[in-house]
C-alpha cells in the first residue's frame, strides 16, 4: 500500500456504519493515529487486534508490529485463535532484539520485559519501524502499543512522549494505534487531544429492571472524536464474542463467498448501532418516493378492501398492516399468505421474505397447512429469513442490528435477492421482554420507519389481552401500532352456520352427520380436529390512515388454502 487512502474496520458491517459505512479513515501520508481506551477487561485488546488483522488481510502488502506491555505474546495470539481471526502470527521477546526480523505480516513483540527507561524503549521501537520502512520506503505499516498505561514513564509524561510519536510515525507513513485504561478520576488523557480518532469503550448500567429486579450492565463504545471524517458518536451497544470453529462450520448458504464465510465465523468485537443512528441513516430515496407497486395478499376480496381507489388493491410497498384478534383465528396463516404472494408475483423469483418472531420458532411455521404442495412449501422455506428475536436479554438495538444485516446481506460476486415483505409475530409479547424496559414504542418506530425507507410492506401479528391476563400495567404494543400502520385488520373467532345455499364439502367430516345435516356444528368454535376449519370474521378497522369500518367476510382455511366467503366486496380491479 503506497500511501492511499483505505478504511479500518473491525470486521463487521455495524462497525462501518458508525464510520457512514466505510471504517475509520487512514491516509499514511497525513498521518493516522487512533487512541481506544476504557476500563479493564472491556474489550480494547480486541478491538486493537481486529482492526489489525482485518487491515493486514484485506492488504496483503501491509505488516503490523504488535507490541504488547502487559501481557505475554502467547496471550495475544491465543486470543487471535480464539476469535477465527485467520491470521498467522510470529513472537518475538523483547530481550532478543538481535534476532527480530519481522517476517511475518503480524508480528507480537512481548515487551513485557522492556527497558526501564522510557526513552530507550520508545528508541527500540522506532528502531523497529524504521527497519520495515528500510525494507520498502512507500510501504505503510500499523504500529500497535498495548497498553501505553503500562509505561509508568509514559503515563507521567504522556504529552511529550505521545506528541513526538505521533509525529514520527508520521514520517514513518505507519498508522499508530494505542490502547491505554481509562482514568478512574474521568480526567482527559494528553492522548486523545494528540491523536485523529478517539474510542472509549465502557459499562454503562441501567436504572433496576423492574421485570428481573437487577439492574442489566451492558457494554458500550462511544466514538469520542474524528478528524477529517463523520460517525455516529453513540453510545452504542457492544459485546465480545468467541469465534465459530471455522473450518467445521455448517448451512453455509448456497453461493456464498470464503470471504462472507470468514465474516460469520469470525469472532471477537460486534457492534449494535443505537436506535437513533439507525433512525438517522435511514432516508427514503427517489426510487422509494415514486413507487406505486403495491402487495397483496393474494385474497381478492382482502386486497380489494385495502384500497380507497376501485383500479388498486393492496397497499404499497414499504406500508405496513396490524393484524389483531385472538388466538387460533389464522393471524398466522394469513402472515404466511402474505409471504408467500413473494413467489407468484412476476419478481417472484428474485425476492426473499422475512419472518421476525417474539413468540414462536421456526420449525412451528413448516406445520402452517396453507402450501397447496411440496414444491411450494419448500420454495418458500428456501427463501425465508427466519430472526429469532424471543432471548429475554437481546436488546433492542441487538435485533435491530440482526434485522439490518439480514435484509441488508450481500455476498461478493453474488448479490442476493432482496427483501421486500416482512412479517413481525407476536409485537405483544415486547412487555415482557426485560431489555425493552416496557418501552417497545422506539423500536417499533424506528423498524417499521427503516422499512417504509427500503420500500418493504410488513405484517405485525397481536392479538388483544384481557386487563386482568396482562401482568404489566401500561399501553400494549396494539393500541399505539394502530397508529403507525396504514392499515389495520381485526379478526375475530365467529359460530359456524351453514345454510342450505352453502357447499357443505368444504366443511370435511364433523363431529356428527347430524350437525352436517342441520347445517349448525355446536363444537366447531373448540374443535381440535384438523378437517373442521375454524370460521372468522375479518374486518378493517383503519385504511390509509383513516378510520373505517369495513366488513370483508369469513375467513377459513380449506384444502391447504385460505378462502373469504360471505362477502360484499367486489375482489375485481376497476
Amino acid at each position: 500500500m503506497k500511501g492511499n487512502v483505505f478504511y479500518l474496520d473491525a470486521g463487521s458491517r455495524e462497525f462501518r456504519y458508525l464510520f457512514h459505512g466505510d471504517g475509520i479513515r487512514v491516509n499514511p501520508e497525513e498521518g493516522t493515529s487512533i487512541l481506544i481506551e476504557g476500563t479493564a477487561g472491556v474489550g480494547k485488546t480486541t478491538v486493537a487486534l481486529q482492526l489489525a488483522t482485518q487491515a493486514i488481510r484485506k492488504n496483503k502488502n501491509l505488516k503490523c508490529l504488535y507490541y504488547s506491555f502487559d501481557q505475554t505474546g502467547q496471550e495475544i495470539e491465543n486470543l487471535i485463535r480464539s476469535y477465527q481471526f485467520l491470521i498467522k502470527a510470529k513472537i518475538y521477546r523483547w530481550e532478543d532484539q538481535a534476532a527480530i526480523q519481522f517476517n511475518e505480516q503480524f508480528n507480537i513483540i512481548e515487551a513485557i520485559n522492556r527497558d526501564a527507561d522510557v526513552n530507550r524503549t520508545l528508541d527500540a521501537i522506532r528502531r523497529h519501524v524504521g527497519f520495515l520502512k528500510g525494507q520498502d520506503q512507500e510501504q505503510s505499516n500499523i504500529i500497535v502499543l498495548d497498553s501505553i498505561g503500562a509505561i509508568e514513564e509514559l503515563v507521567e509524561f504522556e504529552r511529550k512522549h505521545v506528541s513526538r510519536l505521533v509525529d514520527e510515525m508520521k514520517q514513518f507513513m505507519a498508522i499508530l494505534i494505542l490502547v491505554r485504561e481509562r482514568y478512574e478520576s474521568g480526567l482527559v488523557a494528553t492522548s486523545e487531544y494528540l491523536t485523529n480518532v478517539v474510542i472509549e469503550l465502557k459499562k454503562q448500567y441501567s436504572p433496576e429492571n423492574e421485570m428481573i429486579g437487577i439492574s442489566v450492565p451492558t457494554t458500550v463504545i462511544e466514538i469520542k472524536k474524528t478528524r477529517n471524517q463523520p460517525s455516529f458518536r453513540g453510545p452504542h451497544e457492544f459485546e465480545i464474542k468467541g469465534g465459530r470453529n471455522y473450518a467445521k462450520s455448517s448451512g453455509k448458504r448456497k453461493g456464498k463467498s470464503s470471504v462472507s464465510n470468514h465474516e460469520d465465523n469470525m469472532g471477537g468485537f460486534f457492534v449494535y448501532s443505537s436506535l437513533k443512528t439507525v433512525e438517522a441513516n435511514s432516508f427514503r430515496d427517489d426510487e422509494c418516493v415514486n413507487n406505486t407497486a403495491r402487495a397483496c395478499f393474494g385474497l381478492p376480496e382482502l386486497d380489494k378492501g385495502l384500497s380507497a381507489k376501485k383500479e388498486e388493491a393492496g397497499i404499497l410497498y414499504g406500508q405496513s398492516i396490524l393484524l389483531k384478534g385472538p388466538p387460533g383465528n389464522y393471524k398466522t396463516d394469513l402472515g404466511i399468505q402474505f409471504l408467500k404472494q413473494a413467489f407468484v408475483s412476476p419478481q417472484g423469483e428474485k425476492q426473499r421474505v422475512l419472518f421476525i418472531s417474539f413468540k414462536i420458532d421456526k420449525a412451528a411455521l413448516q406445520r402452517i397447512q396453507i402450501f397447496e404442495n411440496e414444491e411450494e412449501k419448500e420454495k418458500f422455506l428456501e427463501n425465508l429469513e427466519f430472526i429469532d428475536a424471543r432471548l429475554p436479554f437481546k436488546t433492542p438495538a441487538m435485533i435491530m442490528a440482526s434485522i439490518r444485516k439480514t435484509i441488508e446481506r450481500e455476498i461478493t460476486g453474488n448479490k442476493m435477492h432482496p427483501i421486500k415483505r416482512a412479517v413481525i409475530f407476536g409485537v405483544g409479547m415486547l412487555e415482557i421482554l426485560p431489555m425493552f424496559q416496557k418501552n417497545p414504542l422506539p423500536f417499533l418506530q424506528v423498524l417499521l420507519n427503516y422499512f417504509s425507507c427500503r420500500g418493504i410492506s410488513s405484517i405485525l401479528i397481536d392479538w388483544p389481552q384481557p386487563d386482568e391476563e396482562r401482568t404489566h400495567s401500561f399501553v400494549r404494543p396494539t393500541v399505539f401500532v394502530r397508529d403507525l400502520v396504514s392499515a389495520a385488520l381485526s379478526l375475530k373467532k365467529i359460530e359456524r352456520k351453514i345454510t342450505g345455499d352453502e357447499d357443505k364439502s368444504i366443511y370435511y367430516e364433523c363431529h356428527t352427520s347430524s350437525a352436517i345435516e342441520s347445517g349448525y356444528c355446536p363444537k366447531a368454535i373448540d374443535c381440535k380436529k384438523p378437517l373442521c376449519p375454524i370460521v372468522s370474521s375479518l374486518s378493517i378497522e383503519r385504511r390509509d390512515y383513516h378510520f373505517v369500518d369495513l366488513e370483508i367476510g369469513q375467513l377459513l382455511g380449506t384444502n391447504n388454502k385460505l378462502i373469504i366467503r360471505n362477502s360484499r366486496i367486489d375482489g375485481k380491479i376497476g
